[in-house]
């Protein structure tokens, strides 16, 4: 899986999912479905999140755990404070 850096984020639910790895550190990929989205193609985005060293997939004896790298915790930090400024807070 290839993507530019910036078309990463025109795909549907990949800052929700960034998001909800910040929030549910160690969440598994079970979890992060049923919670963000179910559809066909989510396994497909938290790759595209995993290439680009964003999250890492730590994979556990009872399964995976997904956790959020450096990187990704920069970029989740730098959408809390667009939010902040949509939000006028």
């Amino acid at each position: 899986m290839t993507c530019d850096h910036l078309s990463l984020f025109n795909e549907p639910h990949t800052v929700s999912i960034l998001l909800y790895i910040r929030d549910n550190p160690g969440c598994r990929r079970t979890e992060l479905y049923k919670n963000v989205a179910r559809n066909d193609r989510m396994a497909t985005k938290l790759g595209l999140l995993i290439d680009a060293g964003l999250v890492i997939d730590d994979n556990y004896r009872m399964g995976s755990c997904l956790k959020l790298t450096q990187k990704g915790i920069d970029v989740a930090a730098s959408f809390d404070w667009i939010i902040r400024i949509i939000d006028d807070k």
